[in-house]
């Protein structure tokens, strides 16, 4: 058995320091992992043709094996690097990251380095892996025969792929239900999904629950509030620590479409709001003296059910989400 303690010798190892560290940090799927992200700053700017600048900031790496404890690296002056030319007749994808070189006795092993992706034999390009020991800082795609004569790379065509470090306990923000997954979950901890509109997952003896703020939807062609900006607009949240969704809606179909029929969309929910397939609620129609039933679908579609009257709808209704 080895072990690794820390707080009852005057001096610590650099492996000591780094694994007193790691103790301070979200735990990740592999044993002894933990979640590394951007601090502060190391943000972009072209500089050149194909040159680039990342500016000062801080960011903690993962080690290549977990036990090695994770490095803190901080960039105290700009960094300035420059993409190679892009090919005559392919595109490819060039990553940004901060890289720490492992090696025994290296006073400074961190880096700011351009990982080049290749290119395709056909088709469109697939950014490389990233290897271990480094974070991701940015994706910059690289158009064919781009090169400093005729401009270079092009601001805003970049993909932020900073993830914002978190400390043990906080809220961590990740893009999407795999890097939620890659998490090793505790009772409690809490993470907020940048692809739910900030909604918050908890997670809670042995699977995650959340909730969301109501988000506006999208409207089919032809479908407006009956009053815009008061509250009556498409829209929809997960409540129930995400069992359920709500849904609210007084839409008008607008001249020159036709009368509405069962089975029209009027409009789609969020992506990750997915209705049990078949659940309904139930509303009003022109003249508000009957019932009217509406439809919601797996694919996120509000539908008109059987029978509609007139060309406004009004509905509010909870139902029962899709669980993965």
């Amino acid at each position: 058995m080895t072990t690794i303690t820390t707080g009852n010798t005057v001096g610590l190892t650099d492996q000591e320091h780094r694994n007193q560290t790691a103790a301070m940090l979200p735990p990740a799927a592999l044993p002894l992992e933990v979640r590394g992200g951007v601090h502060s700053g190391l943000d972009l700017t072209k500089t050149t043709g194909m040159g680039f600048s990342i500016s000062p900031g801080r960011a903690l790496v993962q080690p290549a094996a977990p036990s090695a404890g994770p490095y803190v690296v901080t960039v105290t002056t700009a960094e300035t690097l420059e993409f190679a030319p892009g090919d005559a007749t392919r595109k490819r994808i060039d990553l940004i990251a901060v890289k720490v070189d492992e090696t025994p006795g290296n006073e400074n092993p961190g880096s700011v380095v351009i990982i080049q992706g290749s290119y395709p034999t056909s088709g469109e390009p697939v950014a490389p892996a990233v290897p271990a020991g480094h974070e991701l800082l940015y994706s910059v795609p690289i158009a064919v025969n781009m090169s400093a004569g005729n401009g270079g790379w092009t601001v805003g065509s970049q993909t932020d792929k900073r993830r914002q470090l978190s400390m043990l306990g906080g809220i961590i923000p990740v893009n999407s239900v795999n890097e939620r997954n890659a998490l090793d979950a505790y009772n409690g901890m809490c993470v907020m999904r940048l692809d739910f509109g900030g909604s918050i997952d908890r997670f809670v003896n042995g699977s995650w629950r959340g909730n969301s703020d109501w988000v506006n939807c999208t409207m089919n062609p032809g479908w407006r509030p009956t009053v815009a900006g008061v509250g009556v607009e498409l829209k929809a949240r997960m409540i129930a620590d995400g069992l359920l969704g709500e849904v609210s809606g007084e839409l008008v179909l607008d001249q020159p479409y036709s009368d509405p029929v069962e089975g029209w969309v009027m409009g789609i929910l969020p992506p990750w709001i997915k209705p049990v397939n078949g659940s309904f609620i139930l509303g009003t129609s022109d003249g508000y003296t009957r019932a009217q039933v509406f439809y919601l679908r797996f694919n996120g579609e509000v539908a008109i059910g059987p029978a509609p009257r007139g060309r406004v709808m009004q509905f509010h209704g909870i139902f029962p989400i899709a669980q993965d």
